[in-house]
């Protein structure tokens, strides 16, 4: 414990709620409840969770009312009230809203949000900034109890970083760098997003592409060192946000909730909290320190094995070399007055995420059962568009075009 030394228990409040608000911004039960109109043939469970295969598609009415639970115990978490029984109702019935979109060919790697709920669980997170924490003693004093957590969540925040540097290593090398695929692989990915293109086209600098692309190899391989040692955890947290902005504004990949795992290298100062008298230490030592333990070495064993399972698994790593073209997924309908409709994986990814729509349609067109996915990919879009029953045909084909372009729909 001697890396970050002792912590105050507003420290670990602070990651209380930055962790809670982070939970708040990405459960979206509206989201959730879209799949439930998913065929069953187009449920792809994610590493260890085919057992529950035949519990989905789950009903609309029952996502929301787990989504009002969520809601309740999550301002039961963020006024410190019941803090770690309410935490853990947060998990479960949050946890079940976040995991359902996971099934469906593509996992959003959220996966933090549960590592840091169970971290806070094993923790004594309601010592201060609680109402757990009114009149039960004069202000906590700084304690390693407080300091085991938020070093592990800096941790796992690590390896989630590691594993995507690495194997672009491993698996591409230094090539990975070249302005030619790194303008690729962004053009690539915005043809998720239908017509938009972000403000600054950085595919047109060639340099900027080639400095961006080893700034981000580096720091993702880097990031443990720079956070541990004192002298550039400043660092860390400015290339880290700096990091999560660029991908956001470039790419539309939305995994800031990861900066919450930051709070650990912020020293929040002292409001109050029930006293720190560290003789219990041991106490919540044990439970921190196998739960950290645990995901630790989960994310280590998943992410040498190169898996990409929920909720222990290695982030996106982006580890090939993006090529000028990509093989995309549309539906297309013809009707009896002559109308022909083209719909598109960015058009589903208008229900439900770009994302997400992408990943479901590259498992179709990667599986062995291709065609068999097809037909349920058309019987998906019947029950999301009623009047494609009143066509003459309607198939599914995958079509090849190039990075950066635009298919119109309909």
């Amino acid at each position: 414990m001697r890396v970050l030394g002792t912590r105050g228990a507003t420290d670990l409040a602070a990651f209380r709620i930055l962790t809670v608000l982070a939970w708040l911004a990405t459960v979206n039960p509206r989201l959730s409840a879209h799949f439930a109109a998913y065929p069953c043939e187009l449920v792809f469970p994610p590493g260890g969770w085919a057992w529950v295969r035949a519990w989905l598609p789950v009903s609309p009415t029952a996502v929301w009312a787990g989504y009002g639970v969520f809601v309740c115990a999550a301002a039961a978490v963020l006024a410190g009230w019941r803090t770690r029984r309410a935490l853990v109702v947060m998990l479960l019935s949050g946890g079940a809203v976040l995991t359902i979109p996971q099934f469906y060919g593509k996992i959003e790697h959220c996966n933090h949000l549960v590592w840091f709920a169970l971290l806070l669980i094993a923790s004594p997170c309601g010592d201060a900034l609680s109402i757990d924490a009114r009149g039960k003693g004069a202000a906590a004093v700084p304690s390693e109890r407080y300091a085991m957590p938020l070093l592990v969540a800096v941790l796992l925040v690590g390896v989630a970083y590691f594993f995507p540097g690495f194997w672009k290593l491993i698996r591409v090398g230094w090539e990975w760098t070249q302005p030619e695929h790194l303008a690729n692989l962004l053009r690539g990915k915005w043809t998720e997003f239908g017509a938009w293109t972000p403000a600054w086209r950085v595919d047109e600098w060639p340099w900027g592409l080639k400095v961006g692309g080893v700034a981000t190899i580096v720091f993702e391989m880097c990031f443990v060192p720079l956070a541990l040692w004192r002298r550039t955890r400043g660092l860390a947290i400015v290339a880290g946000v700096a990091f999560h902005v660029s991908v956001l504004m470039l790419m539309r990949i939305e995994l800031w909730t990861l900066l919450a795992g930051y709070s650990g290298l912020v020293r929040w100062g002292r409001f109050g909290g029930v006293n720190a008298d560290d003789t219990d230490g041991t106490r919540w030592a044990w439970p921190v320190g196998v739960v950290g333990a645990v995901l630790i070495a989960g994310n280590i064993h998943n992410g040498v094995k190169g898996r990409d399972w929920w909720p222990l698994g290695q982030y996106p790593t982006f580890a090939f070399i993006a090529e000028p073209e990509v093989e995309r997924l549309e539906v297309r309908a013809e009707f009896p007055d002559g109308r022909v409709w083209v719909l598109t994986e960015a058009m589903l990814g208008e229900r439900s995420s770009p994302s997400r729509a992408r990943g479901l349609c590259a498992r179709i067109l990667e599986s062995p059962r291709r065609m068999e996915l097809m037909q349920a990919y058309v019987e998906l879009w019947r029950r999301l568009e009623p009047s494609l029953n009143n066509a003459i045909e309607v198939t599914a084909r995958g079509v090849i075009v190039p990075s950066g372009s635009r298919r119109a729909g309909r």
